[in-house]
């Protein structure tokens, strides 16, 4: 009954002449409950597709971002929110222009990584990713690298607010606010492209090899780099020609930057050539290497991005062998 009243209220607040932003936004705190009733996109004016199917138009489409979390997150990066398409589009030339390799094996090898929880062995592989961006991108001085990689470990618990962990994140804003006012400072020296190009990826990009690492423990041997390209979400949600469309996310087994889990044709993850080149170095890193998973069985929290909620109760041993790569996992 609940449900239906929240419903009937959004259909009779869109149904008058409020803004369209306005209306975006209402309709934004509902988009979990639209995604499970295809028809109420119809009526409230949500155009649905498929991210197999749909072909955006680039120069008209952007992602929907609303909420305090992400706007805390721009606010953090000294990036003025209405600059995020010219930002994207610089983010994207500077990643062309540098048509490199990227190499994280060489940083992981000078890790002993034993027994390490997958807090820790996250915050190795976020670092050895930092560094080698920084390598070939020089978005700060070497003087001055010890401190961008701290700071980005210690933003982590901030942007874990989108994976819908909301009150994590903005308790850990409020206990840390005089901190982050000195990262925002910092970050504020650094062009937008290159914060982005040194601190979203390394962060979504180690999620994805941990996650991996736990949830393919038995086949690492027969690792591709679409493999790391699980689907942690259901949807996203873009504005395209000043429509509101809720683009619907599946598995593809593509194993080139092409692939749609980056997003539909048109409007694909900025950073998609970057992010097979690092899987592509991982999964170098991981020849000749045994993989040995022990402690708790991981729980999965399935929310609007999936989450694994027992990282510090897991843990990962990779150690090098003779001729082939072992996997095992044990429970304690």
């Amino acid at each position: 009954m609940l449900e239906f009243i929240t419903f009937i209220s959004i259909l009779f607040i869109t149904g008058y002449s409020i803004s369209r932003e306005f209306k975006f936004y209402i309709l934004s705190f509902f988009f979990g409950i639209f995604y499970n009733y295809p028809n109420l996109c119809k009526i409230v004016g949500i155009k649905r597709v498929k991210d197999y199917e749909w072909k955006a138009k680039t120069t008209e489409t952007e992602i929907y971002l609303s909420g305090i979390i992400p706007r805390m997150i721009f606010w953090l990066l000294n990036i003025e929110f209405s600059k995020i398409r010219e930002t994207r589009k610089n983010f994207i030339k500077i990643q062309n222009n540098h048509n490199n390799n990227y190499m994280i094996d060489k940083y992981l090898d000078q890790y002993e990584i034993k027994n390490c929880s997958i807090d820790e062995f996250r915050i190795i592989i976020t670092n050895c990713i930092i560094r080698e961006l920084n390598d070939k991108f020089n978005i700060v001085d070497k003087e001055n690298e010890a401190q961008l990689l701290n700071d980005s470990i210690f933003l982590m618990n901030l942007f874990e607010g989108v994976t819908g962990n909301f009150m994590t994140s903005l308790v850990f804003f409020m206990k840390n606010i005089i901190k982050l006012l000195k990262i925002r400072k910092s970050l504020g020296k650094i062009p937008d492209a290159l914060k982005v190009f040194i601190l979203i990826p390394p962060l979504t990009l180690s999620h994805n090899i941990w996650t991996t690492i736990i949830l393919n423990h038995n086949n690492l041997s027969e690792l591709q780099e679409h493999d790391f390209l699980f689907l942690d979400s259901r949807y996203f949600c873009v504005r395209s020609s000043d429509e509101l469309v809720m683009v619907e996310r599946h598995s593809c087994d593509k194993n080139t930057p092409q692939n749609t889990v980056f997003g539909p044709i048109g409007f694909q993850c900025p950073a998609n050539n970057l992010s097979f080149k690092i899987f592509k170095s991982f999964i170098n890193y991981l020849k000749n290497k045994r993989v040995h998973v022990t402690g708790e069985t991981p729980i999965i929290h399935h929310g609007a991005v999936n989450d694994i909620l027992n990282k510090s109760n897991i843990f990962i041993t990779i150690e090098p062998v003779l001729n082939k790569l072992h996997n095992t996992y044990s429970n304690v």
